[in-house]
Formats: structure tokens, C-alpha cells, sequence
């Protein structure tokens, strides 16, 4: 095995790494949401989809405005993305591709988690 391949292999398996740490975090986010929600308001924690993620998001920033989870989720998510990004770069995928997917990543990612909710 080149030294390439196993370099791709430890970011692959960082990413999962990474997701994981992202997926107990998310969880993390459900509960302390449904802490201050009374019960028929409740979010469920399982289906997702991407306007239920922002709308958590959102919902635990207004009620924790000084927390720091949805941070360390952005945090584990561009890395774990970066991580994949790296390892595509790796194992010779086109600069411009590897570029184009690191842009993408980078704007879903702020605008998921970085930027701030408009009150």
C-alpha cells in the first residue's frame, strides 16, 4: 500500500471520527432543546432533514444564547469534511474539483452553524 492510500485511509477514518463525535453532539443539541420545551412541542430526534436541523439550531440558540454546542457541531463538521476533502486531494482527485468541493463545504458549513441567527 502506497504511502498515499494510507494517508487517505487515515483522514477516511478520522471523518468517521469526526461524525461520530458530531452525531452525540446533535443528540447533545435535541436534549437540551426538549429540556425547556414543554411536551407537545418536543422535537423528535430521529428523521432529519436540513430545515429541521437549522430549525434546532436556531431554537437552541434562542434558548441558550451563550452555548457553545452548535459551535463544537460546526467545529466537528468542518474538520470531518476537511478530512474528506484532504483525503480526496490525496488520492489525486483534480485540483479544481478538490478546491470546488472545499468552497462548498466551507459556505454550507458557515451559514449551518457559524453565522448569526437574525432575532
Amino acid at each position: 500500500m502506497t504511502l498515499a492510500a494510507v494517508a487517505a485511509l487515515i483522514l477516511i477514518l478520522a471523518a468517521g471520527g469526526f461524525g461520530v463525535a458530531g452525531a452525540v453532539t446533535s443528540f447533545g443539541i435535541v436534549d437540551a432543546v426538549n429540556g425547556k420545551l414543554a411536551d407537545g412541542n418536543r422535537v423528535e430526534p430521529i428523521g432529519w432533514y436540513p430545515a429541521k436541523t437549522l430549525g434546532v439550531i436556531r431554537k437552541y440558540q434562542e434558548l441558550y444564547p451563550e452555548g457553545t454546542m452548535v459551535r463544537r457541531l460546526g467545529a466537528f463538521t468542518a474538520f470531518g469534511l476537511a478530512s474528506v476533502i484532504a483525503a480526496a486531494g490525496t488520492i489525486g482527485f483534480p485540483l479544481f474539483l478538490v478546491a470546488f468541493l472545499a468552497a462548498s463545504a466551507a459556505v454550507l458549513v458557515w451559514y449551518t452553524f457559524f453565522r448569526k441567527a437574525r432575532v
